[in-house]
């Protein structure tokens, strides 16, 4: 249907009203029942083999071939080589014994020789009643198994045990144990067994799973949990969606990536008879819905929507007609519109509370760093409900996802924060007001425990102050184990996170499970809704079994609720109206586009600083990346760093507080810097203000749970400090004007390009095509000067030590302020050494390549095409 414009921004679809007829899903629903609990009979917790061999199967599993029936000379059961092997069977009553006869494997039969048969009345206590001896014994193929005559010997057990006394690897194929009150009868088929170990020849003997499930007993479980009094309503929204076609947790919400199918639906009567409703029923084409998210009042739903042509082939393009957009609709299926337009993927919508929409969208511009194909950055932005008045709330550099209100009415959502750190393990969970002021960490943004590798699709829980979440991969989709994170306990590590699914490993991080969970909604800490798949690879989204929709308890108790086997369902949403949080006040000025930092006490760190004076901060921006493949240009010797330009910098008075004024909107990070010009401590993410806003920090990286001292900070007695600029090539930056000059002054004429002392050539000049100058690659060595990696895979160092990074840990600093060969660098032109290793030795600061070309040139290039 073609769309006829409503206004500046929407989209009316459909102006008559709408209802789509409900579905009966009760019959598909019971089928989908039963698989589900013959899968969890079936499912087996294997625990870690602690020889380190693969487990082809559970020690139960496997051992149950030895009570199966079957007689065929092949192993029953097979242990790992190791001590005092045993296998055993659970009769479970006490019974008087007549014989137990034992059928070896055909194949290699003396390693049983020598074998023990053991009897126990409680599994603890063993009693041995016969060891072999002899010539080995054998089984179906020859007709000569071993037959331990108990008759008339008053031997009682539950439990028999046949084990060997030495290190090997043990098998058997069949035992049968008769008892004396009917000799003719084997009490021990299909009895549980149990074995010491198992491996890579174990497999599962267990009888079919139908016969293992009473599904009238697990049908009452299920009616019970669906009778919990948080379940307050009756349906739930949700959509049907594909997995998209290349597994990355940024190109996973690329509409020119999506796969058609699926829609938003809601499904009625969940504890009755369910139905299911179609709220666009055919009124958009074929496509991709993503991220619905329902108004307060629950009139309403937010949803993105891309249409999907099946035929074509996917790649990254940049179109309104290849772009998610933002759709809403009423809850009854009345004026649908489209809101948002344009060549921008727009989605995960998220109603606030004053009746906007927060918003993910890539309309910002700039790409990833570590890429090797289009990977435009989307991040948090926000509109009137009809589309109009769009405005950027992040000014961060990088990807972020998942916004969602908490309950005191600001946002929680997802953000890939790493500047010179490890580019895997930076996707942490952050906080910011309505209007986007007031960005801060609330978990896991420098990762101490290496895990989880990304935090993903964060929520509130009502009545709480913890949250729920998603750990899961860098390399991958938002799926994974369910967590729930009390940041009142910390803001890293393992000590403020629970793991709710602890079946499930954090993937990448502990592994790639076989199962996954996606989009929890708690309705409190000990129940909620949820997507799962039993059968889904977290690596690639591949899967046998589609999500399905589940309530899910603190137990682990998990009852389906709803389930298309051809299509995965996502994103559950009770259809009630939520308790509306308070709509904070605005802070943006439109009359100006600056805003003011206050630092109260910069010694106040979480880590102590070395003795000395802090004199300044610097204020460094970083430059939100404009070309598109990782490295081009080569902006660094440390590799998938971002440019940057130093803005200059700002005083810190005697008691360690500084109050300075700063452009809005602009993504940047501070160094405390000493006395000598070298920095002490660097921030190593990012924060920006709002037009018209004034941020207060307690101090360097401080505990989150301190508050401050109780005085009048002098930096705040006056006016707020202007940004003071630094040397010419620090804005924008660049070696070839900062600290190329310096070594043409004092190093050149022993290091030049003739005569190179000790093989060092300091000149400016570039060998060929090359992106460096001869002095950049004789000094940017590890071994001469400290700086991070960011590059995909590449060093794990989270936390910075003050004083144990860049120019203070740095050889050519130590040298060069020692004097070198009766050279001794001026204060000045050490500082712009200092500077450059503290920036994490950038060469370029720029990435457009008329900008890089200036650069290499030795000019100032111009900055009129970067990003704000």
């Amino acid at each position: 249907m073609a769309l006829r414009p409503l206004c500046a921004i929407a989209l009316l679809l459909r102006v008559s009203p709408v209802w789509s007829a409900s579905v009966p899903v009760g019959d598909a629903l019971r089928a989908e029942l039963q698989a589900e609990w013959a899968r969890e009979a079936a499912t087996v917790r294997l625990p870690p083999n602690p020889s380190g061999e693969p487990q082809g199967a559970a020690t139960f599993e496997d051992a149950a071939g030895a009570v199966d029936g079957v007689r065929n000379g092949s192993y029953g059961f097979h242990t790992i080589f190791s001590r005092d092997p045993w296998w055993q069977v659970d009769l479970q009553q006490p019974l008087e014994l007549a014989r137990v006869v034992v059928y070896n494997r055909g194949e290699r039969p003396q390693r049983t020789d020598g074998m023990r048969v053991l009897v126990s009345l409680d599994g603890q206590t063993w009693t041995e009643v016969f060891r072999h001896s002899g010539p080995s014994f054998g089984g179906a193929y020859d007709g000569r198994p071993l037959v331990v005559d108990l008759t008339g010997k008053g031997v009682t057990a539950r439990f028999v045990r046949c084990q060997m006394d030495k290190e090997i690897s043990f098998h058997l194929d069949e035992v049968e144990v008769y008892g004396a009150s009917d000799p003719q009868t084997n009490i021990a088929l299909h009895k549980p067994a149990d074995q010491s170990s198992a491996g890579r020849w174990s497999t599962s003997k267990l009888p079919p799973v139908s016969q293992l499930v009473d599904f009238e007993a697990r049908a009452a479980k299920r009616e019970a949990a669906l009778r919990n009094p948080l379940l307050d309503f009756d349906d739930i929204l949700f959509v049907k969606r594909h997995p998209g076609t290349f597994a990355h947790m940024c190109d996973q919400y690329y509409g020119s990536y999506a796969r058609s199918g699926g829609g938003l639906y809601v499904l009625e009567d969940l504890r009755g008879d369910p139905r299911l409703r179609d709220l666009i029923d055919g009124r958009l084409p074929e496509g991709s819905y993503l991220s619905p998210d329902l108004s307060f009042d629950a009139r309403r739903i937010a949803f993105a929507y891309v249409a999907v042509d099946p035929s074509r082939k996917p790649g990254f393009e940049a179109k309104p007609e290849t772009c998610y957009h933002i759709y809403t609709v009423n809850v009854d299926g009345t004026d649908l519109r489209q809101v948002t337009n344009g060549p921008w993927d727009d989605f995960d919508p998220c109603w606030l509370p004053d009746g906007d929409l927060a918003f993910i969208s890539s309309r910002r511009g700039g790409y990833c760093r570590c890429g090797a194909r289009p990977v435009p950055t989307y991040t948090l932005h926000r509109m009137h409900p009809d589309g109009s008045a769009v405005r950027r709330l992040s000014s961060h550099e990088t990807n972020e996802w998942h916004p969602s209100v908490a309950n005191d009415g600001s946002l929680l959502y997802t953000r890939w924060d790493y500047v010179d750190r490890h580019t895997n393990l930076a996707h942490s969970l952050w906080r910011c007001q309505a209007d986007g002021s007031l960005p801060f960490a609330i978990y896991g943004n420098y990762n101490v425990d290496k895990k989880p590798w990304g935090d993903w699709h964060p929520q509130p829980i009502p009545g709480s102050h913890k949250l729920m979440a998603i750990a899961g991969a860098h390399h991958g989709y938002a799926y994974g184990s369910l967590v729930m994170i009390d940041p009142r306990r910390g803001y890293d590590g393992a000590i403020p996170l629970e793991r709710l699914t602890p079946e499930v490993p954090f993937p990448e991080a502990e592994g790639f499970p076989s199962e996954a969970y996606t989009t929890p909604f708690p309705l409190s800490e000990d129940l909620w809704l949820v997507s799962y798949s039993p059968q889904w690879s977290t690596r690639d989204a591949s899967h046998t079994v589609t999500q399905g929709l589940y309530l899910q308890d603190r137990s682990g108790q998990r009852e389906l609720l709803y389930r298309d086997p051809a299509i995965s369902s996502e994103y559950a949403l009770p259809l009630r109206p939520r308790l509306r949080p308070r709509a904070s006040p605005d802070v943006q000025t439109a009359d100006t586009r600056e805003g003011r930092f206050a630092l109260l006490n910069v010694y106040d760190s979480a880590l102590p600083f070395p003795a000395g004076r802090i004199r300044e901060l610097r204020v460094i921006q970083v430059l939100p990346k404009t070309t598109i493949n990782a490295d081009d240009p080569p902006i660094s010797i440390a590799r998938q760093v971002s440019a940057r330009q130093l803005l200059g910098t700002v005083p810190v008075e005697e008691d360690g507080s500084a109050y300075f004024a700063a452009p809005a909107g602009l993504p940047v990070y501070f160094q405390a810097v000493g006395e000598d010009g070298m920095a002490m401590q660097t921030m190593r993410s990012l924060t920006y203000l709002q037009p018209g806003e004034t941020v207060s920090c307690v101090g360097c990286h401080e505990p989150r749970d301190t508050t401050p001292t109780n005085h009048s900070p002098l930096a705040l007695r006056r006016a707020a400090s202007s940004i003071k600029p630094g040397p010419d090539g620090s804005l924008p930056f660049s070696y070839p004007r900062l600290v190329q000059p310096l070594l043409e002054r004092h190093c050149v004429s022993c290091h030049g390009a003739q005569d190179a002392a000790g093989g060092v050539r300091l000149t400016g000049d570039h060998a060929g095509s090359d992106p460096y100058s001869f002095s950049y690659r004789a000094l940017a060595k590890k071994d001469w000067v400290h700086w991070f990696d960011s590059v995909n895979g590449g060093e794990w160092v989270p936390l910075t030590t003050p004083g144990q990074f860049g120019a203070r840990a740095s050889r050519l600093t130590a040298l060069l302020r020692e004097g070198h060969e009766g050279v001794k660098l001026p204060p000045e032109d050490l500082e712009r050494i200092s500077l450059w290793i503290d920036l994490n030795v950038p060469f370029y600061g720029v990435y457009e390549p008329e900008q890089v070309a200036a650069q290499k040139r030795g000019e100032v290039a111009s900055l009129d095409t970067l990003l704000p």
